[in-house]
């Protein structure tokens, strides 16, 4: 990488500056021209390390700046995917919820329509029943109240009509005797 490459120029230019300053130690304890020695050589020396310390430290700081920008957009990323799968978990969930409700509803039309049906003693439709929850159970007890119902009434009306065709056995033969009897009162006069 270009930190690693700017590393190792820098420990090569930083080991050249500690080999000048022990240089231009030796020439200072020997009064050897020490000053001439640390302008020409150990200074420019340590302006080089200097700035390769500084080019070094850019680059890391422009690398980390990279790495956190990439964090970032992953992150961003990430949080963009949880939003959305987020949204489309409620849509999921109220579309959902319709169906059920929408479905309990419908049923629940049919249960009062049967009851309305049933309250003005119409009780010629049969109720469908489908399912086994609550609602269903209750449809079912209808349909046999219905069926117990249309029972009675029917065997109302079997007894209704054997009564009128009795009233009117009775009638006919009242009838009868009252014109014998006329005929007879009349025979005897």
């Amino acid at each position: 990488t270009d930190a690693g490459k700017a590393t190792s120029q820098l420990e090569q230019t930083f080991a050249l500056y500690v080999t000048a300053r022990s240089t231009w130690f030796e020439k200072y304890m020997a009064n050897d021209d020490a000053e001439a020695y640390r302008s020409s050589t150990l200074t420019p020396a340590a302006s080089k390390v200097v700035a390769e310390l500084g080019a070094l430290i850019e680059l890391l700081r422009k690398e980390a700046e990279s790495g956190y920008q990439a964090r970032n957009a992953s992150l961003r990323a990430q949080a963009t995917a949880l939003l959305v799968g987020g949204i489309l978990v409620a849509v999921l969930a109220l579309a959902s919820t319709w169906v059920i409700v929408s479905g309990f509803s419908r049923r629940m039309d049919v249960a009062l329509q049967v009851i309305r049906q049933l309250s003005q003693m119409d009780l010629r439709e049969r109720i469908g029943v489908s399912g086994t929850d609550d609602l269903a159970q209750l449809l079912a007890q209808l349909e046999a109240f219905r069926q117990a119902l249309t029972r009675v009434v029917q065997g109302v009306q079997e007894r209704a009509n054997r009564v009128a065709s009795s009233s009117q056995e009775i009638a006919q033969a009242s009838h009868e005797l009252s014109g014998r009897t006329e005929r007879q009162a009349s025979g005897l006069e």
